[in-house]
């Protein structure tokens, strides 16, 4: 019977059949007084063929061909006009029906392979009784009238008396349909089976939504949308009655709700003192000792997260609502990206105060973003809710969702929100074992955000609601997601790097903490080793393959030593090599001719040691002194068929040498260099001055200065065809500039992968990652939370890029773009 309902259900987000309305029929007068559902159709075989077609409905778990096949009769006759059929539960957990329609119908047998007939009389109707295909079914005709039902009993009711539905709401809404539409009636008085559905909902499942609802549907070309009116009783005690008198406001938990969550419940209303005294006559009891904080509440709701819900307030006098809150707090329980989490440690009445509207265990932690009060018993949950609010990725900052939204009321009394697949799970709670399998499997790949709303005015509430197909939305598929957060024992040392599993593949983490612990992190999240290294490394962290297997090591600097270790954490021979007196600048790693014949060079203050693979020294180098201080690490640039090796020093000399070390280049000109390193760019040598004066030199040693007024402490990055500056809050990329917040900003990276170039900065500020396409258009989603440089790269085995950063001082994350 469940699967039934849920058929049921749906078919009320489904398509419209349009005809000419008609005036009301006797047919009417023909319907199940104890019926659950109704269904009114001008063309019930054109609407059947549609659900049949439609494939959200060919989901094993609406049962639509199972419904098609006990209608079957209807494909053997001819064309059938204005229907009405009622549905009953019954006490196997199945159903009756019982259909009427106007007109004589008649079933073409000749055309039946598996049937047999029976005829027989009741009262003054004769009954016939077909069984096509292993379905049987009862018809009956008198004067204009055609029953017909797969119950005997049933049809011979209908036959005693007529059986209209008295009930007023029903008549006054079946008046209000449009008779050209096919309409679904519920009865929320009947056991629809609804109360499960609320349970897992956390409303308590005692309370009726309405007395009667009729759902009038619309088809559009990528969303399905549905609109009705509801009725209640002035003295029921049915949910939307609650909301009567308490006026609605926007609904806005979306903004709080993770893009990954199930979907949200939200309530809304601007006098909570009416709201309050209503809910005190339906639970029969008196408002509790918090009543004091729920005035300052116009919205209150739930966040669906996965297997926990998490209760949300929004606050109108947020900072009272806090200090409130406090009084019940046993302190912090800890901080996440500047956001305090903190205990509660006494029974909140309040939560108790929106029964039976919201029925959850009472929360142990609660924390405020913006205007809003977040409880829940779980703190990676609430972590989650505080990740995604940073990164700009909640549900509400979605495509998707903003245009399903702009289909709906900005404001409600009641909104539930199901967010596509993730939704399943939640749903198949409120099955049966049996229909849980059909209920995860469902095909919702073409639906990215359901809706369904109501807006309560005196007597009745509006109905609205939508599907809303995700064609529409391909774009919002490009915004980062978090894929793990993992904390190490004390703070990040050095910016994380991406380092190839030779195993999988794939790409995983290298990282130090400022224990000089080095990690290796699978992009799963797996810590693969720790190492404790004698001190911290400088620089990045190289993969090189010293053995020429495909197995890579990691190669790196520390400040007395250089270390290469393989994949398991193990030193590799003769490594490492140690110093008395500190390396001044991070390992540079040269691989000329692209076959893994390394070079290491080391620095250590004016000096350059170069060692091959085996960790000896390299005959016929022979720069081994500069005449000053070298300020950044020996780089290795190739223009054309010609190798270059670039050595800055303190005094403002560029040393531009060949592979034995010798002159290449004369550059007869110093320079009061910025500190840049230096760069291939158009087939010349960058870097700038710390006047902010762009240094250029040819292959012969001639100098271009060029005046891009860049500020005492700017940066700049290159590769042959890009050119990256950061002056103040300026960025600019080939030309193009883009006006950053002000902030502290990290050195713009530069990243070629998949064939495209993205540009990198962090505000170590304001804690924000921002990507820049090279055209200077920020990344769809960005910022994101983060406070380090990245790295990006391909780091799984799908078609989308990954970068890792640092978040808090000892939390590491990992993206998804």
């Amino acid at each position: 019977m469940k699967r039934f309902l849920f058929f049921l259900i749906f078919l009320s987000l489904f398509t419209a059949c349009n005809h000419d309305a008609k005036e009301n029929l006797p047919i009417y007068n023909f319907i199940q007084k104890d019926a659950s559902f109704i269904m009114h159709s001008p063309d019930i075989k054109d609407f059947l063929t549609q659900v049949s077609n439609n494939p959200l409905l060919s989901n094993k778990i609406f049962q639509a061909e199972d419904i098609k096949d006990k209608l079957n009769f209807l494909e053997f006759t001819d064309s059938i006009g204005e229907t009405i059929i009622s549905f009953r539960k019954t006490e196997k957990e199945e159903f009756d029906y019982l259909l009427a329609t106007q007109g004589k119908l008649k079933i073409h047998l000749d055309s039946i392979g598996n049937k047999s007939l029976e005829t027989f009389k009741a009262e003054n109707w004769q009954i016939r009784h077909y069984t096509i295909n292993g379905n049987s079914t009862f018809i009956s005709e008198n004067g204009s009238i055609f029953l017909a039902s797969n119950s005997r009993e049933v049809l011979e009711k209908s036959m005693e008396t007529k059986s209209k539905a008295q009930n007023g709401n029903f008549q006054q809404l079946f008046a209000a349909t449009d008779k050209g539409k096919t309409s679904v009636f519920i009865n929320n008085e009947a056991n629809t089976g609804f109360e499960e559905s609320f349970e897992v909902l956390h409303i308590n499942r005692d309370q009726k939504l309405a007395n009667w609802s009729a759902i009038d549907l619309e088809l559009e070309e990528k969303a399905i949308r549905f609109n009705g009116i509801a009725t209640t009783a002035k003295d029921s005690a049915s949910i939307l009655n609650i909301f009567k008198g308490t006026g609605v406001s926007r609904n806005e938990i979306a903004q709080i709700t993770p893009s990954s969550a199930s979907g949200f419940l939200s309530f809304t209303f601007n006098n909570a003192e009416i709201l309050q005294e209503t809910l005190k006559k339906v639970r029969k009891d008196t408002i509790g000792k918090d009543s004091a904080l729920i005035s300052e509440i116009s919205e209150a709701g739930l966040i669906y997260m996965d297997g926990n819900s998490l209760l949300v307030l929004k606050s109108i006098n947020i900072e009272e609502s806090v200090q409130k809150m406090l009084l019940k707090s046993s302190g912090k329980f800890g901080n996440y990206r500047d956001t305090e989490i903190f205990t509660i440690d006494k029974t909140l009445e309040f939560r108790r105060n929106f029964s039976p509207l919201i029925k959850i265990e009472n929360p142990k932690y609660f924390i405020r973003l913006n205007n809003f009060l977040i409880f829940g018993n779980s703190t990676t949950d609430l972590q989650k809710v505080i990740a995604d609010f940073q990164n700009n990725n909640s549900l509400s900052e979605k495509a998707y969702y903003q245009e399903a939204m702009e289909k709906l009321s900005s404001e409600s009394s009641i909104l539930l929100v199901a967010n596509g697949k993730r939704f399943l799970p939640l749903l198949a709670k409120s099955v049966s074992e049996e229909s849980k399998p059909d209920v995860l499997n469902m095909n919702l790949e073409n639906y990215g955000i359901g809706a369904l709303q109501f807006v309560q005015e005196d007597d009745f509430a509006h109905i609205h609601g939508i599907l809303q197909a995700t064609q529409q939305t391909q774009s919002a598929n490009a915004a980062p997601e978090e894929i793990f957060s993992i904390a190490l024992e004390a703070e990040l040392a050095t910016q994380p790097f991406f380092f190839k599993n030779h195993l999988t593949n794939q790409l995983d983490i290298a990282v130090q903490d400022a224990n000089n612990t080095l990690y290796l992190i699978s992009n799963k999240k797996n810590i693969y080793w720790k190492k404790q290294l004698k001190s911290r490394i400088t620089g990045k962290i190289h993969e090189v393959d010293l053995f020429k297997n495909g197995k890579f090591q990691l190669a790196f600097s520390t400040q007395n030593s250089v270390e290469v270790l393989d994949r398991n954490g193990n030193t590799v021979k003769p490594f490492p090599l140690q110093y008395n007196d500190p390396v001044t600048q991070p390992l540079s790693v040269f691989d000329y001719d692209n076959n893994r014949k390394y070079r290491f060079l080391v620095t250590q203050g004016d000096r350059v040691y170069m060692y091959n693979g085996d960790g000896k020294a390299v005959k016929g180098f022979d720069f081994s002194k500069a005449d000053s201080e070298i300020i950044n690490p020996p780089k290795h640039i190739r223009i054309g068929t010609k190798d270059y090796i670039l050595v800055p020093e303190d005094s403002g000399k560029i040393n531009i040498l060949s592979r034995q070390g010798d002159v290449r280049v004369p550059v007869s000109e110093t320079f009061d260099l910025s500190g840049n390193d230096w760069y291939e760019y158009k087939d010349r040598f960058i870097s700038t001055s710390a006047a902010g004066e762009l240094i250029s030199i040819n292959q012969q040693g001639k100098v271009q200065k060029e005046n891009r007024s860049l500020s005492e402490n700017h940066y700049l990055n290159a590769t042959p065809k890009t050119l990256v500056t950061l002056s103040d809050n300026i960025l600019t990329i080939e030309g193009k500039k883009v006006e950053l917040d002000f902030g502290l900003y990290t050195e713009p990276q530069i990243f070629y992968v998949n064939n495209r170039v993205l540009i990198s900065v962090t505000d170590t500020q304001a804690k924000r990652v921002y990507i820049f396409s090279s055209n200077a258009e920020l990344l769809e989603g960005f910022p994101v939370y983060g406070t380090s440089q990245i790295d990006l790269n391909n780091a799984d085995l799908d078609k989308n890029l990954e970068f890792v950063v640092q978040g808090d001082e000892n939390t590491l994350l990992l993206y998804k773009i």
